[in-house]
């Protein structure tokens, strides 16, 4: 063979070896990439790194039935300073007025849920702005709910407590938890359990120390017993139950509601004394009003728009209403008889009524004798005594009745005040009341 065609022969086939070397190559090549990079370090530096300089995704990972994305720690966690993420998202836009709208960690889903968080704390968010938020939620639908608490009962209907877009909170629907709120505060922090506003007025407040206060009026409805019990001509009838709460001021008061079915609410002090009501005046600073279980009412001014009645009672039992006489500035009377003897008596005042009238202003005594003579009149008065003789030197010895206008001890009322009436007492419209519509009434979620 001639050595230059063999050389060639040899060169050719060699060439042909090394095309088809390439080939399978390529293959092997186009295979690794289209399974993706598998990458395994031992690096403190992550083992595989995307940047994107442009306005494209850094990564993107999809998967037609299986997880776009799985991303594992072992990472001990044992300590804030040694805890990892299995998936951490940061926003690194640091310049001022930008990145608002950035997020971390963003999450959608057409029919299933965004973000779902499953462990020892399901979702955990922390804000390091003073004005930041740590867990926003929002709802482009009117009617939809910012926040579901479904408790162990997750997807049958009964949500532990929900909010929905307008800010109304439910606790306890359908059955499902016992609705029970709990606001722990420390007494005398200053620091209010619950606050209520409308618009910028404060129209409700629970203090640390459990007062509360309203600007409007607190009403009590009926509570239905869960029971039903037989009345007294066998059919079944529905119970109310009592509702008592108590609350315990300084002076060891205690007020609370009794008989909610009715209207009576029922106080007692440390002294044991009942009272059905008690008014107390933070700006007087003591009780101005009181109405005891005997009925007696006791208050520092009583006015009434019309005439003053008692029911008296008859000798047939009937009652009947008497009226009481109306003067024009506050008095005290008291009625008498005495005797005559030789045309002069001396009549002493009753101690206890000598104590409660004022004694340097002068009293007024009404006589009528009760026999033939030539009149009475009263010769001296002084604080504990009146004189009285007969016109004329008469020296009748007849009996007489006297009556007494005194001024009451401590009294400086003026004659004839004029009245004013507070709040518009006269002309109140609408009526004060307000009736608690029943829970499906007021839009209640259930």
């Amino acid at each position: 063979m001639n050595t230059k065609m063999g050389a060639a022969a040899i060169a050719i086939a060699s060439l042909g070896l090394g095309f088809g070397a390439g080939s399978a190559m390529t293959r092997v090549a186009r295979a690794d990439v289209s399974a993706g990079p598998s990458a395994s370090c031992g690096t403190s530096t992550p083992c595989l790194t995307e940047s994107n300089t442009a306005g494209g995704a850094g990564v993107k990972s999809a998967s037609a039935r299986g997880n776009g994305l799985i991303a594992t720690t072992k990472a001990p966690g044992s300590t804030s300073s040694n805890g990892r993420s299995a998936l951490l998202g940061q926003d690194l836009q640091t310049t001022s007025g930008k990145g608002l709208f950035n997020f971390g960690v963003s999450g959608t889903s057409t029919n299933g849920t965004g973000v779902q968080g499953t462990g020892p704390v399901g979702i955990s968010a922390v804000s390091t702005s003073a004005t930041g938020v740590g867990v926003l939620a929002s709802t482009t639908n009117a009617s939809g709910l910012l926040f579901e608490g479904a408790g162990n009962e997750i997807g049958n209907g009964k949500p532990a407590f929900s909010v929905n877009a307008a800010g109304r909170a439910v606790f306890g629907q359908t059955g499902a938890g016992d609705g029970q709120v709990i606001v722990n505060q420390t007494c005398g922090s200053g620091i209010p359990l619950y606050e209520g506003n409308s618009g910028s007025t404060l129209t409700f407040q629970v203090t640390d120390c459990g007062l509360i206060y309203s600007t409007g009026q607190v009403q009590v409805p009926k509570l239905l017993v869960d029971q039903i019990t037989t009345n007294t001509t066998g059919g079944e009838v529905n119970v109310f139950a009592p509702l008592v709460v108590t609350s315990a001021v300084d002076d060891s008061f205690e007020s609370l509601s009794s008989n909610v079915g009715g209207t009576n609410y029922v106080a007692g002090d440390s002294s044991g004394v009942t009272w059905f009501y008690q008014g107390y005046s933070t700006a007087a600073g003591k009780y101005t009003v009181e109405m005891g279980d005997s009925g007696s009412v006791y208050a520092r001014i009583f006015i009434t728009m019309g005439e003053s009645r008692v029911a008296q009672q008859s000798a047939s039992g009937a009652r009947f209403d008497t009226y009481a006489p109306q003067i024009t500035q506050p008095s005290l009377e008291d009625f008498g008889e005495a005797q005559l003897s030789d045309g002069i008596a001396n009549v002493p005042l009753d101690p206890k009524f000598a104590a409660v009238i004022d004694g340097n202003v002068r009293y007024y005594v009404t006589l009528t004798p009760e026999g033939d003579c030539r009149g009475l009149f009263v010769a001296q008065r002084t604080s504990t005594a009146f004189t009285v003789r007969e016109l004329q030197g008469g020296r009748s010895s007849i009996a007489f009745t006297y009556r007494i206008v005194a001024k009451p001890l401590g009294d400086n009322s003026p004659r004839l005040p004029a009245s004013i009436l507070p709040y518009g007492f006269e002309h109140q419209v609408p009526s004060p009341f307000k009736r608690l519509s029943p829970p499906h009434e007021r839009g209640v979620r259930s």
